[in-house]
């Protein structure tokens, strides 16, 4: 803070309106501040001042970095799992794939699946049940244990079983 301080009150430097900083409460204990900062001049533009106000925003910092952690669990969670996942979004577009996804269908690279119909990775003769569990998924929330035909990369075929659940995302 002091630093700032010096910064901001030093005639050669812009203006930091913005600085999020950890300070040590009396009882010990971490919180973090979001500072909002503003210089006072006077008739000759020197800085004679500053004006600060600081915002406590530890509960925000700690939420921040419980979402971390848990996409960070989701992540490995996801990468590590024996099963295939694909994400699409709700027009079933892949926007995402797993590494087991990439061994199924025999590809090296996720950019090769992602932006693709979901359809795609279906066999023709499958893709009308695929269009009717995933409006049934979308109304009930989820499908499972319905078995499949996939097309592997090199023609190949291979039999899988697939479960869909919606997951709506607030943003």
């Amino acid at each position: 803070v002091k630093r700032v301080f010096e910064k901001l009150m030093g005639s050669e430097s812009e203006l930091v309106e913005y600085y999020k900083n950890p300070i040590i409460a009396k009882d010990g204990e971490k919180r973090y501040f979001a500072w909002y900062n503003t210089t006072i001049k006077n008739d000759l533009h020197a800085t004679i001042g500053v004006l600060s106000s600081g915002e406590d925003i530890t509960e925000q910092k700690k939420a921040e970095n419980a979402l971390k952690e848990s996409e960070a669990r989701y992540k490995t969670l996801v990468q590590t799992s024996p099963d295939a996942v694909i994400v699409t979004n709700k027009d079933g577009i892949i926007t995402y794939v797993s590494l087991q996804t990439l061994k199924l269908f025999e590809y090296t690279q996720p950019e090769a699946m992602i932006g693709k119909n979901i359809m795609s990775l279906m066999i023709p003769e499958h893709r009308a049940k695929l269009l009717l569990n995933m409006k049934k998924s979308k109304k009930e929330g989820c499908v499972q244990a319905v078995e499949y035909t996939f097309p592997q990369q090199n023609g190949r075929r291979f039999i899988g079983e697939m479960n869909m659940s919606v997951i709506i995302d607030e943003n």
